[in-house]
């Protein structure tokens, strides 16, 4: 499963499924497949978040909060140095840079979904 604050991608669980049904991967790939899941939404992240001196950007990380094979979790987010991360990914009425905006982990959460659960699945 990966997070992002309070956000869940959905539909992981019917992928899990599927996988165990078909007995097509091993629980130790997909823990592989859920950090590369999670980091694909990252890097779509740093693409939007709002820059100013990079040091927001810089705090983007990947890290796997626990669970094993199939209950593997990981998080997505941003904020280690830089205690403004929240107000700047919520306040949606202030203005960015051109293509830099608030929601910056929650908009390619929801984007990038079909390209996260493909990722889980093996492609």
């Amino acid at each position: 499963m990966i997070k992002q604050g309070m956000l869940q991608i959905q539909g992981v669980s019917a992928v899990i499924k599927r996988l165990k049904a078909a007995n097509r991967v091993t629980q130790k790939q997909y823990e592989s497949r859920v950090m590369r899941a999670g980091r694909h939404l990252q890097r779509e992240s740093m693409l939007l978040v709002p820059v100013d001196t990079g040091n927001l950007r810089g705090t983007a990380d990947t890290t796997k909060l626990g669970g094993k094979g199939f209950e593997t979790e990981v998080i997505v987010h941003y904020g280690a140095g830089a205690n403004y991360a929240v107000k700047v990914h919520e306040d949606i009425f202030v203005g960015h840079k051109k293509g830099k905006e608030s929601k910056y982990l929650e908009k390619p959460a929801l984007t990038e979904r079909k390209k996260i659960l493909k990722i889980l699945a093996g492609g």
